[in-house]
């Protein structure tokens, strides 16, 4: 028997990308929607077990991830994000224990990505060191924007969220650590 799975915008409900087949989940439509370059904007993944699924390429920008964790993100996700995310943090040590307080005192909202008060990963290093084209000019053969892997995953944390209540958030805390050892 065929099983019919849609993947919703978390904001609008519309149906972004459906997929059905025999023995269907949620993991196989995700990836065949990331086959067909389906533009994933606000998809609604929460809860979704990703953990061997090939993201590469996969324009999750908006995509509500909230539940996900390192068991059910698939580990090259989790990985390239960290990457990122720790070659923007060594190229700004300085402002890294004060982004470690914001994320433990849930003052990190990576979902006003758009606004003009943007409190994402290289916003909220701007917030401590005096502006975004500071900032991004202290990052070598950086471009903003949300195609970075490590701004996509601050898109999963929002205003509230500690390294108690989000896995996201205790991660970026890890990766800060992981910086602060090494000076």
């Amino acid at each position: 028997m065929k099983k019919i799975i849609k993947i919703k915008s978390w904001l609008s409900d519309t149906v972004l990308f459906e997929y059905d087949r025999e023995t269907n989940t949620l993991k196989k439509t995700l990836v065949k929607a990331v086959e067909n370059k389906v533009d994933l904007y606000e998809a609604n993944l929460r809860g979704a077990y990703l953990r061997e699924a090939n993201l590469h390429g996969a324009y999750l920008y908006k995509a509500d991830l909230r539940g996900a964790d390192e068991k059910n993100l698939p580990k090259d996700y989790i990985n390239q994000c960290s990457r990122d995310i720790l070659f923007i943090l060594n190229c700004l040590k300085a402002e890294v224990p004060a982004l470690r307080q914001m994320l433990i005192d849930g003052k990190v909202d990576g979902s006003s990505y758009e606004s003009g008060d943007c409190v994402c990963l290289l916003g909220s290093l701007a917030r401590i060191d005096g502006g975004l084209d500071k900032v991004c000019e202290a990052i070598p053969f950086y471009e903003k924007g949300t195609h970075n892997y490590g701004e996509m995953f601050f898109l999963n944390i929002k205003e509230g969220d500690t390294p108690k209540n989000s896995w996201f958030s205790a991660h970026a805390v890890k990766l800060c650590d992981m910086v602060l050892e090494k000076n």
